[in-house]
């Protein structure tokens, strides 16, 4: 029994470095203008996209090989790795219920608008459905999904995501405006987090700012959206006293 005991700890210590060794770069993936839906997907389990293959297709193929080359494996003699067989194919097999059940629930939400997508045709990937990431990080935090703390709050920090807890903002409410939640979201980006610089011209902030974050808008739009959410309306700086 007591052996039994120490084979389950030191089964959860592996499974912890295991999953530890799949984490995502966050910097790397923060800085990009968009995610394919099976990236997104990934980056909300914590797990660098790149491994998507091994966990979703290769390890019911090739088995654990596909994961040697992650530092839990170094130095781990060939007996050692196949009593760690059945933990990795469990993680696997857990991860892919998850990842279906997500990519189910947003395919769904996209055919009901519920994220803005970027129209770039990408054939040769599955699930290429391609994402602009501050509004399918908004459609996450509205579905209670769980994101990485370290992801979170790196897009937060740059004003990317816009957690207004609103009904409003809900892309399913019957009376969703979007331009009001552009208006929202930038002026809570740049007035309230303090981004605006108070020395330049208001207005091209703010167009630039809708530009980056809502690309797929028409120019008219965000130019209604940037004349709502700018301070001044005579269009420049606002004079300091």
């Amino acid at each position: 029994m007591e052996e039994k005991s120490l084979a389950g700890k030191s089964e959860a210590i592996f499974l912890e470095k295991f999953a530890s060794a799949l984490k995502l770069d966050y910097q790397y993936w923060s800085k990009l203008s968009y995610w394919t839906l099976g990236e997104a997907i990934f980056l909300c389990m914590d797990i660098d996209p790149y491994r998507r293959e091994n966990i979703l297709e290769d390890v019911t193929v090739k088995g654990v090989e596909v994961f040697l080359d992650l530092p839990c494996f170094f130095e781990k003699s060939y007996d050692e790795i196949n009593r760690h067989c059945k933990t990795i194919v469990d993680f696997c097999f857990k991860c892919r219920n998850r990842y279906n059940e997500i990519r189910t629930i947003a395919y769904r939400s996209f055919e009901a608008g519920g994220f803005k997508t970027k129209n770039i045709h990408r054939p040769y990937e599955k699930d290429s459905l391609c994402l602009i990431p501050s509004s399918f990080l908004s459609w996450v935090s509205e579905k209670d999904f769980k994101i990485p703390v370290e992801f979170s709050e790196i897009f937060k920090i740059e004003g990317k995501i816009t957690p207004l807890g609103l009904p409003s903002m809900t892309r399913e409410h019957t009376y969703y405006s979007e331009e009001l939640e552009m208006a929202v979201a930038a002026w809570i980006a740049l007035y309230q987090d303090g981004k605006i610089k108070t020395n330049r011209g208001h207005k091209d902030q703010i167009v630039g700012w809708l530009k980056e974050h809502y690309p797929e808008v028409s120019k008219g739009a965000i130019e209604r959206v940037a004349t709502v959410v700018n301070p001044n309306k005579k269009g420049g700086a606002p004079s300091i006293e």
